[in-house]
């Protein structure tokens, strides 16, 4: 008789309370959730504690470290990981439990990611199928990376059919609050590497993206969600490297002149 392995999701997060049980639902099924928290203020470990997940308190350095932590904490034979935001869906739930009573196969396993934005998945943009490796056998793979973390893993890959579902964010208002805090840390990542921004940077790369996102890669056929989707990205990427040329002006000693 086979012996089914056991499953450990583990989770980071910072003022996540409104997204927790969403997500908690989706992986009540699992042996195990961990969630490593960065000093949340709306109540989220708490919350955590009472939907029975084991949680740590770590602050935040950068996404690696964080999510290597998490990873250092199971005690499952595989692991997966899950943002706050995120679910699995039902036939992703069926494939991993297929998974974890297969013995031998891949190491590592790649899904594809549902990205909905405002509530409205995007097909096209670049935003479908977005794969992202997400289940492991415990200690065959770790996080590398400052600014954008990848899961560098030992051993076969393979793919799963079915999706995460990233709900991405809920409004323009959440959109912006988390726009701002990560092209902070995406900046100060890249100044501490030694990075600079120019002004071809500060200009013409982000214009460079909504043209890729919206017209290469068909974002207009989702839409109006599809063009504030790519109007997005190009907000987001000029704040990233505006931000990036104030720190290094600051530190040259001057002051940045618009």
């Amino acid at each position: 008789m086979e012996t089914k392995g056991t499953l450990s999701v583990v989770t980071i997060t910072l003022n996540e309370a409104h997204r927790l049980e969403q997500c908690y639902r989706s992986i009540a099924w699992a042996d195990e959730w961990v969630v490593v928290d960065s000093g949340s203020s709306d109540g989220t470990p708490e919350l955590a504690r009472q939907l029975g997940a084991r949680v740590y308190e770590r602050p935040f350095d950068n996404f690696s470290n964080q999510w290597n932590y998490a990873g250092e904490q199971a005690r499952g034979d595989w692991v997966l990981v899950l943002a706050a935001d995120e679910e699995v869906s039902v036939g992703l739930r069926l494939e991993i439990e297929a998974v974890l009573g297969t013995e031998g196969g891949p190491t590592c396993y790649a899904t594809p990611r549902k990205n909905l934005h405002f509530g409205r998945w995007l097909r096209y943009g670049g935003q479908y199928p977005d794969w992202s490796l997400r289940l492991f056998r415990r200690g065959t793979a770790h996080w590398v990376g400052d600014i954008h973390e990848q899961l560098a893993y030992t051993g076969a890959l393979g793919r799963l059919r079915h999706p995460i579902i990233h709900h991405s964010f809920l409004s323009l208002s959440d959109w912006i609050q988390k726009m701002d805090r990560q092209t902070s840390q995406e900046a100060r990542f890249a100044f501490e590497a030694g990075g600079r921004a120019s002004w071809l940077d500060v200009t013409v790369r982000p214009l460079f993206w909504f043209v890729r996102m919206y017209v290469a890669r068909r974002g207009f056929l989702d839409g109006r969600p599809g063009l504030v989707h790519s109007m997005c990205t190009f907000v987001c990427i000029f704040f990233r490297h505006a931000k990036l040329r104030e720190l290094y002006t600051e530190r040259e000693g001057g002051t940045t002149k618009w």
